[in-house]
């Protein structure tokens, strides 16, 4: 009897493990905890080697970028204070997910401005200041302080600019279809404004660019101390 019963277990179980699974995720890279980086590189491996794209939200903001052979690793900006990192992957057979939480210890900023997009293409952010200045890819740091951190040329982004003492007046936020030959490619703008205080602010701004070399307006805002 026991022996039967052994068998229909054993039985069942290998049905079980030949049935197809949803994806799992696993994030290797960082572990949590305390952090004085402002930028970290999430990675990690997903079970599923056919799934070529993944999302990355971070404090509820998400993010579509490519996944390649099962590895993956995609570089966030934090916030001052805590961060919810999750990366979210599909399949036929459900969804698979994980996360991590950051305590990041950098120091606030009046402006913060993110740019992400949907394709592997080389797309570049520009901001212009109140005084007329632009910080763009080869122009990374301005007079008022302003600072682009990297020029990201094989897609998805991010390209963040970054201001600690923001001077009053009208930022203009643009963004160049550089390279690549992806077609269509849509492009998100977030704005956070007085990051980590009691008037912080946050809006998305989105737009489409269709060929190489289109330069556009995406977005303007004023800032008022």
């Amino acid at each position: 009897m026991l022996k039967k019963i052994w068998i229909a277990v054993t039985l069942m179980l290998t049905i079980y493990a030949s049935e197809p699974q949803a994806p799992t995720v696993k994030i290797t890279d960082p572990s949590g905890g305390q952090c004085s980086k402002r930028i970290v590189e999430v990675s990690g491996t997903i079970s599923d080697t056919n799934i070529s794209r993944a999302y990355i939200v971070i404090n509820s903001s998400a993010n579509m970028f490519d996944v390649k052979n099962g590895q993956f690793k995609y570089s966030v900006v934090l916030a001052p204070g805590e961060n919810i990192i999750q990366i979210i992957v599909e399949n036929e057979h459900g969804v698979g997910r994980d996360s991590v939480v950051i305590y990041s210890q950098v120091p606030k900023r009046d402006v913060k401005i993110l740019m992400t997009w949907d394709t592997a293409t080389d797309i570049d952010l520009h901001v212009i200041d109140p005084s007329g200045e632009e910080t763009y890819y080869s122009s990374k740091e301005s007079k008022i302080g302003g600072q682009l951190d990297h020029d990201d040329t094989d897609g998805f982004g991010p390209e963040t600019f970054m201001l600690s003492n923001a001077i009053d007046g009208k930022y203009i936020v643009k963004s160049k279809y550089y390279g690549g030959s992806a077609g269509q490619t849509r492009v998100k703008i977030t704005v956070v404004l007085f990051e980590g205080t009691s008037k912080e602010s946050r809006k998305d701004y989105y737009r489409l660019l269709s060929k190489r070399s289109e330069f556009v307006e995406v977005c303007s805002f004023y800032v008022q101390q």
